[in-house]
């Protein structure tokens, strides 16, 4: 999974690439996230919520009105435009693993690189881990998954997510053994909170509700369907759509991810000159070829291997879970995959006794089985999370599974 076009197309100054230029570097690569370094020193990694929480910044919510926020929109994108990045704040939502550390087991890039904790002993989720090689590596320092206060002079050459630790679960899930044939409910993953917006609200408004949740995604549902989820809208849906454009972020939500699904499928990559509306933004004309966007869930009876096939073939990095009536009862993440197979006990290990994983991670304990009403049979047991797959292959595997 080389990232070396991504770097490419930004200037050699990250920290001085605006946000329309990283924009663009987004949708010429299709991804969501790059690396940035100020000069030699690595910063962090900008992603689409860093874009979004500026572009949230430019524009009061509370002032939007159906009549002004095309205008204020379009303004936002032009500020957005040549804004820096080193202006964005931009978030530590990625660790670092010296290609040297390779050899260690997945288990531990998982548990000290994606859900690292930090000096005070709290869980500091992130969603990619970059590996690097540094010009000076004479140093006999044990480097283990993590971020350094401060790296200079090296070259990240690979970056592995989240969903990429999520298809090679699904690539060996017979390693998993009988937890690969449990149920989200009896595993504990069916009822989590979730938060949804009306199909009918404003794209911006959608965006602005997750910023505020502090959550990754919010589902769309429909009430002409009985307030069943209709679609799905996470920061990752900023990608491709360019400052410019900003103007489609007007548009109800469900329209809005309709015209980016169509477009994607008919594979318009450019976008038009002079834009109106979310159909034209996306590089469409008028209303033609206009599709809802698949609805790919699961139900709280759906086994962990049927949520892994799902996850990797569609390449998504969540799923909502849905009851008999198609409204969403819960959802799942691949943080929540990663906690489950790390396992409660291997968070408190690297934690500390003094934090409540309750709270902290969200772990459920066998002790306490989810309500029945999500779908688990009366008396069924909840299964314990164990390591399984991951104390066994080394991060090399991983890394050669994705490159």
């Amino acid at each position: 999974m080389s990232i070396s076009s991504a770097s490419d197309a930004l200037p050699s100054d990250h920290a001085s690439t605006t946000g329309g230029q990283a924009l663009r570097s987004f949708a010429k690569s299709g991804i969501s996230s790059c690396p940035v370094f100020d000069g030699k020193v690595y910063q962090g990694f900008v992603d689409c919520f860093d874009i979004l929480r500026a572009l949230l910044s430019l524009v009061d919510i509370r002032s939007l009105t159906e009549e002004n926020r095309e205008y204020k929109l379009r303004v936002a994108g032009l500020q957005l435009e040549h804004q820096p990045l080193r202006s964005l704040n931009i978030s530590q939502d990625g660790a670092l693993i010296y290609k040297a550390d390779l050899q260690s087991t997945l288990h531990d890039v998982v548990l000290y690189g994606f859900l690292q904790p930090d000096s005070a002993g709290c869980l500091q989720v992130v969603h990619r881990v970059g590996v690097f090689d540094a010009e000076d590596d004479g140093s006999d320092d044990d480097m283990t998954a993590g971020e350094p206060d401060s790296l200079q002079g090296i070259n990240i050459s690979a970056i592995v997510s989240q969903s990429d630790v999520v298809a090679f679960l699904h690539k060996h899930v017979q390693q998993l053994g009988p937890l690969a044939d449990a149920s989200l409910a009896q595993l504990g993953l069916a009822d989590k909170a979730v938060v949804c917006v009306p199909g009918e609200m404003s794209a911006i408004h959608a965006f602005a509700s997750m910023a505020a949740n502090k959550v990754s995604c919010v589902g769309v549902i429909s009430h002409a369907h009985g307030g069943g989820l209709v679609g799905s809208l996470s920061s990752s849906d900023l990608a491709g759509l360019l400052p410019e454009h900003f103007v489609s972020l007007a548009d109800p939500v469900l329209q809005y991810l309709t015209a980016r699904a169509s477009a994607s499928r008919q594979q318009h990559q450019q976008q038009q000159q002079q834009a109106v509306g979310s159909a034209h933004a996306w590089g469409l004309k008028g209303a033609e070829g206009l599709k809802p966007p698949p609805l790919v869930s699961v139900t709280p009876h759906s086994s962990l291997r049927q949520l892994l096939a799902l996850l990797a073939v569609h390449r998504l990095h969540r799923l909502h879970v849905l009851d008999e009536r198609s409204r969403p009862v819960g959802i799942v993440t691949a943080t929540d995959l990663l906690r489950l197979i790390v396992g409660p006990s291997e968070l408190l290990e690297a934690c500390g006794p003094d934090v409540d994983l309750e709270t902290e991670v969200e772990a459920l304990s066998p002790a306490d089985p989810p309500d029945c009403g999500m779908g688990m049979d009366e008396g069924a047991e909840l299964i314990e999370p164990r390591r399984g797959l991951m104390g066994v292959p080394s991060s090399q595997a991983l890394l050669d599974a994705v490159v």
